[in-house]
């Protein structure tokens, strides 16, 4: 599975009200996020992981600690969107709004749309 099917999976589980499903879709729209971020991240800032660390606060350090303000602000809502994830999968009273789960969708399709973006702005 790649990022474009995690986001399909998101979307499917939006349609469905239940608080599971939202929680789901929540959870699913981060890592297309984070899969398609750490694609682009590898291939052009020379992102690389290390195991000892905590990955995913790698990678949105990693966009924090750049010279480019666009790639600090996506690495600020990259943040933003890990932390939403972690209360909808580990904090089992968390109650969403209507909004919540779309929201997160659109924040993920927005950060995999503008980060190869802020990328290539580098290389200029």
């Amino acid at each position: 599975m790649d990022a474009e099917g995690l986001m399909r999976v998101a979307n499917d589980l939006v349609q469905h009200d239940e608080p599971c499903f939202q929680k789901s879709a929540v959870n699913r729209a981060y890592y297309a996020a984070y899969h398609a971020i750490k694609a682009v991240a590898e291939k052009q800032l020379g992102f690389v992981e290390v195991h000892d660390l905590p990955m995913h606060k790698q990678l949105s350090q990693c966009l924090v600690d750049s010279h480019s303000q666009d790639i600090r602000a996506l690495g600020i809502q990259l943040r933003g969107l890990h932390r939403q994830r972690i209360k909808c999968d580990y904090k089992l009273d968390t109650h969403l709004t209507n909004n919540d789960a779309p929201l997160a969708i659109m924040m993920g399709a927005s950060l995999i749309a503008a980060f190869p973006d802020a990328c290539k702005a580098l290389s200029r």
